[in-house]
């Protein structure tokens, strides 16, 4: 039996674990859910995935698994960041 490479160009449309794992860390970054905290969350999350800024684009760049994974983790972490930071600075802003 033979094994043979599969060579993944970008992300798989149909693989959306990375989506759901960057997302739920971005949301991590929430004190309680509101539809303001749900809504940035997404957005900043969303806007950072398809920008690849810094070390998401490393990541994105990076092959098989790997790439396709760390590119939205990351940018779910630098979501949670950015939210955290937000929420410290600004507290009325609901999130």
């Amino acid at each position: 039996m033979a094994l043979h490479r599969v060579r993944v160009e970008g992300d798989p449309g149909w693989v959306v674990v990375d989506e759901f794992a960057g997302q739920w860390i971005s949301l991590a970054a929430l004190s309680h859910p509101s539809a303001t905290g749900l809504l940035a969350a997404f957005l900043v999350f969303r806007v950072l995935d398809i920008t690849k800024l810094g070390p998401i684009g490393w990541a994105d760049r990076q092959h098989g698994a790997f790439g396709i994974m760390m590119d939205d983790v990351i940018a779910g972490v630098v979501a949670a960041i950015v939210l955290a930071m937000v929420r410290l600075m600004w507290p009325a802003a609901g999130l």
